[in-house]
C-alpha cells in the first residue's frame, strides 16, 4: 500500500476502513446474519469478515463485494463504503 503523507490522510484512510467495517457489522446484525453466515454467502472465511468489521483487512474481491451488495439489497456502494 502507498502511503500518502499530505496533511493526516493516512489517518483518514484508517478512520474510513473502520467505519466501513462498522457500517458492514451494522448491516450484518440488522439481517440477523452471523459472522459464518455472512463468510458462507460470500465464500470467504470467517476471519475476513472478522478483519473487514475490527478495520483490519484492507483487500476484499469484487465478487465479494458484489455479494455483499445483493446481500444487504443496497443500492448503491455507497451505503457499504465509507468515502
Amino acid at each position: 500500500m502507498t502511503q500518502l503523507v499530505k496533511g493526516n490522510t493516512m489517518y483518514n484512510y484508517k478512520e474510513k476502513i473502520k467505519k466501513t467495517g462498522t457500517n458492514l457489522r451494522r448491516l450484518r446484525l440488522k439481517r440477523g446474519l452471523s459472522v459464518e453466515q455472512l463468510a458462507s454467502l460470500i465464500n470467504s472465511e470467517p476471519e475476513l469478515v472478522l478483519q473487514l468489521e475490527n478495520g483490519q483487512a484492507e483487500e476484499i474481491s469484487f465478487k465479494q463485494l458484489d455479494r455483499l451488495y445483493y446481500i444487504f439489497n443496497l443500492t448503491s456502494l455507497n451505503e457499504l463504503i465509507i468515502f
